[in-house]
């Protein structure tokens, strides 16, 4: 980023990288966005009507069309308003659409849609900017205290070292996972310097080279694992260096100060404060900035064998045997083949999940749900 970039520039750009960001989760995962899929929707309540076929393809039209407009447009407010409110609305029709990416790109598209883009509103712009720092410094910091735990430290963290150290001698294996509490204090410390001046040069190589060090651990050359969140990687690192490399003037005051852009008072409020209450199960996992930590739920449903034949062959495909003989239904390898996107780790979601596929069978004790 050149050093006289000025805020006018960086919200071109951020403008330019959040829509090509969402444009790359929409192709990943367009089944996320569709109704007629074979995954249940988990919809924030019961009582909304069905976006059945073809509607739903034309709502994700919709948003795919005002992607494109927020890309080419020299002044996109409309666009941006229009994509974040029908984005939030569509989303009440399932809670699995509430990804950590989706999440951050549609509140700093939210910030962008508080810019007039018109010459002359320099204030205005420097808010918006330090708006999306804060969700982006936040984002670090919750998301190394939440990996402050022992299954990362002695899983999470050394499955994604597997790539790199796999090729050593047996004997260095066990090395990686003493670290893992390095790593997360790392990422932690992120979040904090990009918003200290001394240190946020540091921050901001510290946090590209780590989203480096999780691409080559779960990308082409690694894992192979959870394509959807490649590009988010990809983006974030980009952001990063937009938002935060070289600006000398912009201290940790202004970018918490905002009198114009009363917005940023529910950034701070939902990026920064409410992501404590998970550590009491009182605010969601992946609203509170908390993925690959190790932490978050994962749920299988337990099933009989006269069950499993009455399930439609979609569903029945993904249904396994265990070593003691259960048949099981394993949601995250359900939904990772079917919409690319893990499921929604909270326990009513799972429960909803497991409520749909009641409906296939008449005794209510043939299947359970194991959290």
């Amino acid at each position: 980023v050149p050093g006289d970039l000025d805020p006018a520039s960086r919200l071109v750009w951020l403008k330019v990288m959040l829509a090509l960001a969402v444009a790359a989760d929409f192709a990943l995962s367009p089944k996320l966005w569709l109704s007629s899929r074979a995954y249940p929707l988990a919809p924030v309540w019961n009582g909304l009507p069905r976006i059945l076929f073809p509607w739903d393809h034309v709502v994700f039209a919709v948003l795919c069309a005002l992607v494109a407009a927020i890309l080419m447009a020299r002044q996109p407010r409309p666009y941006l308003i229009a994509f974040v409110g029908l984005t939030s609305a569509y989303s009440l029709w399932d809670q699995a659409r509430w990804t950590p990416p989706v999440y951050q790109y549609v509140f700093m598209l939210a910030a962008l849609g508080f810019h007039p883009w018109r010459p002359g509103h320099l204030s205005t712009g420097e808010a918006v900017l330090n708006a999306c720092r804060v969700i982006i410094a936040a984002t670090y910091l919750w998301t190394g205290l939440h990996k402050v735990n022992v299954t990362f430290m002695w899983e999470t963290f050394p499955w994604m070292l597997r790539p790199l150290v796999g090729p050593l001698p047996e004997g260095f294996r066990g090395w990686p996972a003493p670290l893992g509490l390095g790593a997360a204090l790392m990422e932690a410390g992120i979040g904090m310097g990009l918003l200290l001046r001394p240190t946020r040069p540091i921050a901001v190589l510290a946090a590209v080279t780590m989203h480096a060090f999780v691409l080559v651990s779960i990308g082409p050359l690694g894992h192979w694992w959870d394509t959807n969140v490649w590009p988010w990687n990809v983006a974030t690192a980009l952001l990063v260096v937009l938002l935060f490399w070289r600006t000398p003037e912009v201290g940790v005051g202004a970018i918490f100060a905002a009198p114009r852009c009363r917005f940023q008072w529910a950034v701070v409020a939902l990026f920064v404060v409410m992501p404590a209450l998970s550590f009491v199960d009182l605010w969601d996992s992946y609203l509170s900035a908390e993925f690959y930590t190790g932490r978050t739920r994962r749920g299988v449903i337990q099933m009989t064998g006269e069950v499993r034949a009455a399930l439609p062959e979609e569903i029945r495909r993904h249904v396994t045997r265990s070593r003691s003989g259960d048949e099981v239904l394993d949601l995250m390898r359900w939904a990772f083949s079917e919409r690319n996107v893990e499921p929604y780790p909270e326990l009513r979601v799972f429960k909803a999940t497991a409520r749909e596929l009641c409906r296939y069978s008449a005794d209510p004790f043939a299947m359970t749900l194991v959290v």
